[in-house]
């Protein structure tokens, strides 16, 4: 999936900016239920979100009969303080700072 639809915003991975892979937990088996993998992305207007796939307790989950979770795949909108968390585990100084500088304080 490279577009979806998401709180009345599209998001579109071939128009956007990337910045990271992001997932679960170094060390995470993939039969894991919170096992997960995505890239995160910055829109042109500054939105933050991440396409990728999970398992039944990743931010990909989706809800499966009346009291159940499967995994799945798609876009995931993510506020700039939760990517802001995903990508200081994996992106370097300079990419931080060119993509959350607003965000990033002086110890």
């Amino acid at each position: 999936m490279t577009r979806a639809v998401v709180n009345g915003k599209l998001y579109d991975t071939r128009t956007a900016t990337w910045i990271a892979d992001i997932g679960s937990a170094p060390g995470t088996s993939i039969d894991e239920f919170r096992y997960w993998e995505a890239e995160l992305f910055v829109s042109a207007n500054g939105n933050f979100f991440m396409c990728g796939s999970g398992n039944a307790r990743s931010p990909f989950a989706r809800e499966y009969g009346q009291n159940g979770w499967t995994g799945s795949e798609g876009i995931v909108a993510l506020k700039p303080a939760e990517a802001l968390a995903y990508a200081e585990n994996v992106a370097g100084t300079d990419t931080l700072l060119e993509h959350f500088g607003k965000l990033i304080h002086e110890a």
